[in-house]
């Protein structure tokens, strides 16, 4: 038996006896949602029958994991997608993410509900480790800031140095764009793909916020993907917003696309250091249309790895057949099963 089906078996059949109560996020789905007290056994079996269809392809991943924590977490993450909150607890569902959450208002917010939103509660708050203000909700700055996705904050330690040049892919309102700057900072630069209105508006709000380094950010309003020139549809959905391939009769509203690799021809970038995408599962056509910078520099990856159960394996898979020197490893920033992240570095 390997290792992969051993931990994951042992521990799979541990979690079904658990029954967590206090494990639900109800600040992102709220009290009232069907998951909170209902176990969803058909969705359970669809996503194990999926697991054990592929189990070869998540041994794969597993095994091509470079440390023992992301291993462990990808069990626990696949364990998740199957038997949910009521099973499973993830690595940041204990006192001290809520102590952290309690924080963020309490120590960081400046101004109550600074931008007027019908969706958000959107405060302003501060930063002094990175001395960025920013307009974004609580969670968005407790993920961003305390708890700094993007960045692997365990060996190897993976985030921009200074005089790195960025791709932001997937830029929403900007925070991490900013992050990624001040981590760049003084004389790197931040590509930010942004193309929904409502994302840009906030996205401009943050920047005029942080003019020392915004002046080191573009802004580009198409889509990353596989070929340039194309036209594909959305839905706007804020920062959930995902494309759709051809462009839709019932969709009103079409975006252009462009790759990394003729963005960086056009701009006439000298190299790329680091790749952040967050581009709802969009993340592999937008890979294959960075494969040659990918090969040429080499850059550091932070790609995330949750909108579909299959990604788990098939984008490191990608990145292994673009350049196959690159080691990847595994974090996760929420306690239910969005904002996984595949940092991937040569």
């Amino acid at each position: 038996m390997s290792v992969f089906l051993q931990t994951f078996l042992t521990d799979f059949f541990r979690n079904v006896h658990s029954l967590h109560k206090d494990n639900w996020d109800h600040l992102r789905f709220g009290h009232d949602h069907p998951r909170k007290k209902t176990f969803m056994v058909e969705t359970a079996v669809q996503r194990m029958e999926t697991l054990m269809r592929n189990f070869s392809a998540y041994e794969w991943a597993f095994e091509n994991l470079a440390d023992d924590y992301s291993k462990a977490l990808l069990v626990k993450l696949l364990e998740f997608a199957v038997l949910d909150h009521h099973h499973v607890r993830l690595p940041l569902s204990n006192a001290q993410y809520w102590a952290d959450f309690a924080s963020v208002d309490q120590n960081y917010r400046r101004a109550v509900r600074a931008v007027p939103d019908e969706k958000y509660e959107i405060n302003q708050y501060f930063d002094p480790e990175t001395d960025i203000s920013v307009f974004t909700t609580t969670p968005g700055f407790l993920t961003q800031f305390i708890h700094k996705q993007y960045f692997l904050n365990r060996a190897p330690f993976t985030r921009p140095a200074c005089g790195d040049i960025c791709i932001d892919g997937g830029s929403c309102w900007g925070d991490v764009a900013l992050r990624l700057m001040q981590s760049a900072a003084p004389e790197g630069q931040v590509h930010a793909f942004e193309f929904v209105r409502g994302n840009l508006e906030m996205l401009q709000r943050n920047l005029e916020l942080n003019p020392q380094l915004a002046r080191q950010i573009t802004v580009d309003q198409r889509a990353l993907w596989h070929e340039t020139g194309c036209q594909l549809s959305f839905d706007d959905r804020g920062s959930s917003t995902s494309l759709t391939q051809p462009v839709s009769q019932n969709t009103a509203q079409s975006i252009g696309t462009v790759t990394i690799d003729d963005y960086v021809r056009e701009k006439n970038l000298p190299k790329i250091d680091f790749i952040k995408m967050d581009i709802e599962g969009a993340e592999i056509p937008a890979l294959q249309g960075a494969a040659g910078v990918i090969r040429s520099f080499r850059p550091k990856l932070a790609v995330c790895v949750y909108h579909k159960l299959d990604d788990f394996y098939t984008i490191p898979r990608l990145i292994r057949e673009i350049h196959p020197g690159y080691r990847f490893y595994l974090d996760h920033y929420t306690i239910h099963r969005e904002e996984t992240v595949l940092y991937a570095q040569v």
